[in-house]
């Protein structure tokens, strides 16, 4: 099966003060998805992003699949609005994700778990499709108890 995801973008912070350098793989697979994010610690690599175009940066592709934190939370979202992981039944309490510059903000309802986090990207990643993951989360938050 040919999946739909073309570049593969992960952001790095320095501990030195250099600016923040963007790495492009282009035609990733699977186990390169998943490392990228099993590496994301909120602080020195906070952002991973799918996309379906060849791009040059990941803020070319206005519905490239975000993926932002680290250490056992993380928000996903399309980039340029539209979707959005939202736990039915989770605080709107705020929250904030990525230490080392702007931050993200968001509701701890739209915090996921990593392993929720591999699970949707994994379905991305096959799928290129918001609406599969919507699918999934559907069925996911209807039966109590099941894991991702």
């Amino acid at each position: 099966m040919i999946n739909p995801i073309r570049t593969l973008s992960t952001i790095e912070y320095f501990p030195d003060g250099r600016p923040w350098q963007e790495t492009l793989l282009a035609r990733p697979d699977c186990d390169a998805v998943e490392t990228a994010i099993r590496r994301m610690d909120n602080h020195w690599y906070p952002i991973v992003v799918l996309s379906k175009l060849d791009v040059d940066a990941a803020t070319e592709d206005e519905n490239g699949f975000h993926i932002i934190g680290g250490n056992g939370r993380y928000a996903l979202f399309e980039h340029m609005g539209g979707w959005q992981y939202a736990n039915p039944t989770g605080s709107e309490a705020d929250a904030e994700l990525w230490s080392s510059d702007q931050g993200y903000f968001c509701q701890e309802k739209n915090i996921a778990d990593l392993a929720l986090t591999l699970r949707l990207a994994r379905i991305f990643f096959e799928t290129g499709s918001y609406e599969a993951l919507d699918q999934f989360l559907n069925h996911f938050f209807s039966s109590p108890g099941e894991s991702p």
